[in-house]
């Protein structure tokens, strides 16, 4: 009854009821100019723009859906972007609290909203610079973007102007463009009064390029920041407020929570901030920013050290493969060898084979092999180890010899001689 009993209301305000779904008596409304359902408990709000239920109100300029659950910006497109039946030139937008994360998608869409005055943002969780892309004849009053999770504080926009951009309570901390306020780096984004709220983010100082582009404006709010009076460029820090404070009109107005002022509290190092000491008067000690001589000691111990300790790990895998290394060394000299020797005669071999065999073997070779070979019509001359290794020397130098001076090798292939490395080297070689 409430809701029917003035039909011709221009003016709706239904914000922070608890409406699970917006009352269909609402939609009787044709004369409604301006409407706030900011609400967080709507369960219809998808089916609100996609069945274009504001349809139903044909002479609205003012809308205001904060704390609904948006969250995608393309669910606003049959409201923001012209229809042939019917377009909204919208003049206040208020999505603050919606839960956007990202405009990336949609750029552009605002863009067809020529009257547009205020567009309120506020409270989302938007990271990248959104660069709107706004109709270029707007001229905003306000675009709040506070309350957000952006660390650089330029490319709000691509087109179209404003008048004052509220960007605080972020996480900016610095930025080095000083055309960060332009577009294109050519045409100003402001109108009429040029205002930037940058309070309550994670500036400590104000450097040389963050003062150039600051030149721009008329007044930035720089309150609550922590500043920080041991930074390495606190000197540009004093320096740019001196020149400020001391500048002919017109002049930045810098601003603390909106009131003018003229200097800044140290917050930080704790001793500045208990002492109350301010940027313009403490003594500033650059020690700590000074470029250090290089230490000798890290300079040339840190190499040395590095080499020391590459050459005793060489050393170490060296001790502990030494009998492989040894092997792998003599098997190189064989294979060159047995390469050198492969233009000999027959008559150039001191045996006719060298018999490879393992020690339990022995009763076989020496009883059998051995009286059958040499003691046979052939009259072959074979080497073995025990018999004919000269005494004082290296074994692995006496089975190469023997080899690179014989033309055949005989390997008596047994189980015994399988379980021996030495016997599986000489059968690798």
């Amino acid at each position: 009854e409430i809701l029917t009993a003035a039909p011709n209301i221009s003016l709706l305000n239904l914000r922070g009821n608890k409406f699970l779904k917006l009352p269909k008596e609402i939609f009787n409304y044709s004369e409604i100019e301006e409407l706030d359902i900011s609400m967080d408990s709507l369960k219809d709000v998808e089916e609100f723009f996609i069945d274009r239920k504001f349809d139903s109100f044909p002479k609205l300029h003012t809308f205001k859906m904060a704390h609904a659950k948006i969250k995608n910006p393309k669910l606003l497109v049959p409201l923001l972007k012209r229809n042939k039946d019917r377009f909204y030139n919208l003049k206040t937008i208020d999505l603050n609290f919606c839960g956007l994360d990202s405009l990336d998608e949609q750029p552009d869409i605002f863009e067809e909203q020529e009257g547009l005055k205020q567009l309120y943002l506020r409270g989302n969780i938007i990271v990248q610079s959104p660069n709107l892309k706004l109709h270029p004849s707007a001229k905003l009053d306000i675009l709040d973007m506070s309350y957000n999770n952006f660390t650089y504080p330029g490319d709000m926009i691509s087109e179209g102007q404003v008048k004052y951009l509220d960007m605080s309570t972020n996480n900016v901390t610095d930025w080095s463009n000083k055309d960060i306020w332009r577009l294109g780096h050519n045409k100003l984004i402001f109108n009429r009064t040029k205002t930037v709220n940058l309070s309550i983010n994670t500036i400590p100082v104000v450097t040389n390029e963050m003062g150039l582009s600051l030149r721009e404006l008329e007044a930035v709010d720089l309150g609550d920041n922590p500043i920080d009076c041991s930074n390495c460029s606190m000197p540009q820090f004093k320096d740019w407020l001196h020149t400020v404070n001391n500048a002919s009109e017109p002049r930045l107005k810098i601003l603390f929570l909106n009131d003018p002022i003229d200097d800044f509290y140290c917050m930080r190092p704790t001793s500045a901030r208990e002492a109350n000491q301010k940027v313009s008067t403490i003594e500033f000690d650059n020690t700590p920013c000074l470029e250090k001589p290089p230490n000798l000691v890290l300079l040339i111990g840190v190499p040395l050290a590095s080499i020391a300790s590459l050459m005793l790990l060489m050393w170490v895998i060296l001790y502990a493969y030494r009998y492989e290394a040894t092997y792998l060394m003599h098997l190189l000299k064989i294979r060159k060898g047995m390469k050198d020797a492969s233009g000999k005669s027959d008559g150039d071999y001191k045996y006719d084979a060298f018999v490879c065999y393992n020690g339990s073997d022995r009763t076989f070779v020496v009883g059998e092999l051995l009286p059958t070979l040499e003691n046979g019509p052939e009259k072959y001359k074979l080497c073995l180890h025990e018999r004919d290794f000269p005494l004082g020397s290296f074994i692995t130098h006496n089975i190469i010899e023997a080899m690179q001076n014989s033309r055949f090798t005989i390997v008596v292939l047994t189980d015994s001689f399988v379980q021996s490395q030495w016997c599986k080297w000489e059968l690798d070689i």
